[in-house]
């Protein structure tokens, strides 16, 4: 559970015994009605919100009301939002997946890129207004090129060692293989 590393105090502030803030930074929207790496995220948010401030990057819409109780939500860009298919006309649509198909890129992927690049301007917007956090989460494997924009948000290391940015892995393939 978080609250073993939060009264270990890699999270807390050195100097006080301030509140930590953690910055959670997903492409997946948490929610109580998602599916489960959203549902997973949703309980695992809750349990950190009793002893942090949480702000949440997300490059999806949040449709859970409830998850806006439990963190600040940093807009992602109107422009940025994901869906770009969404009001498109069908043959503009057609086009895009042919172009991926020529070029053997899996929609996915491309989705994923996108997020990417979504996430990267929000970081880099939070570092612009001075935003800093006593840990970074970043959930999910694919996240992991944001830790350099994500270590721009922490202040200097306090407590030499400690992790504070974070990256979550779902679904190793190891661990897949080795339950089958």
């Amino acid at each position: 559970m978080p609250s073993a590393h939060l009264e270990d105090g890699w999270l807390a502030n050195a100097e006080s015994r301030v509140r930590p803030s953690v910055l959670w930074v997903t492409a997946e929207a948490p929610g109580r009605t998602q599916g489960g790496g959203g549902l997973r995220q949703y309980h695992l948010m809750a349990e950190l919100a009793k002893a942090a401030n949480i702000t949440l990057v997300c490059s999806q819409a949040i449709a859970d009301t409830s998850v806006e109780a439990m963190a600040e939500l940093w807009p992602v860009r109107e422009g940025d939002q994901p869906g770009r298919s969404v009001g498109r006309p069908l043959w503009a649509r057609r086009a895009e997946d042919l172009s991926l198909a020529v070029r053997k890129v899996p929609r996915e992927l491309a989705e994923s890129r996108l997020a990417l690049a979504r996430l990267e301007v929000a970081l880099a917007d939070l570092a612009a207004g001075g935003g800093r956090f006593s840990a970074v989460l970043l959930e999910h494997a694919p996240l992991a090129t944001l830790a350099p924009a994500a270590r721009r948000l922490l202040p200097p290391r306090t407590v030499p060692g400690r992790p504070r940015v974070v990256l979550t892995l779902h679904n190793l393939a190891s661990e897949r293989a080795r339950q089958t």
